[in-house]
């Protein structure tokens, strides 16, 4: 990819991711009215500049994204929308990228996680014996009532625009082998 398409690549996924963050932290939320073009819309733009092997590449990306967010998702610690943001992420940086930027979402996401701790105050007690329970719908057991989901979007930014930076300062992206 020519190095101006890399820099207004890396432009754009910056606004998204920092957008993204920025409504996530605001609503707990990421639109998909936000996720799904942005996906196409890389998709599309290696498409056009590299053809076939571009979308591909954009392809196989956002498969990883997508995978890499799906377990934690899965047990209720992250939302749908955090997952859809990282195959956002994958869609524009390609799987040789995925593994930088989940290394400094990791990163991003735990100084996240203990900032919170640190700053929140202390849970208020439970009485023995009690749990902290959310009513059935329709004779069904009651669910526990999860207190903590973290809001990773502000993470997922910080990872991306971190490995963005690591890249344009001539280093290569990580890699297992």
């Amino acid at each position: 990819m020519p190095p101006v398409a890399t820099h207004v690549l890396y432009a754009v996924l910056a606004a998204v991711v920092i957008f993204a963050a920025a409504f996530d932290m605001r609503t707990g939320k990421i639109p998909n009215a936000l996720t799904f073009p942005a996906m196409l819309a890389f998709a599309a733009a290696h498409a056009a500049l590299s053809g076939l092997p571009g979308l591909l590449f954009s392809l196989a990306g956002c498969g990883a994204g997508l995978t890499f967010l799906l377990v934690p998702h899965l047990f209720g610690y992250l939302g749908a929308g955090d997952v859809k943001l990282m195959a956002v992420v994958g869609a524009a940086l390609g799987l040789p990228a995925l593994l930088t930027v989940f290394l400094f979402t990791s990163l991003a996401g735990g100084a996240h996680i203990v900032l919170y701790l640190w700053l929140s105050p202390a849970p208020a007690e439970t009485p023995p014996g009690q749990d902290e329970t959310v009513p059935a719908e329709s004779g069904e057991p009651p669910r526990r009532r999860r207190t903590f989901r973290v809001r990773y979007g502000a993470a997922i930014a910080a990872g991306t625009v971190a490995a963005m930076l690591w890249r344009l300062s001539g280093r290569d992206y990580l890699a297992l082998f």
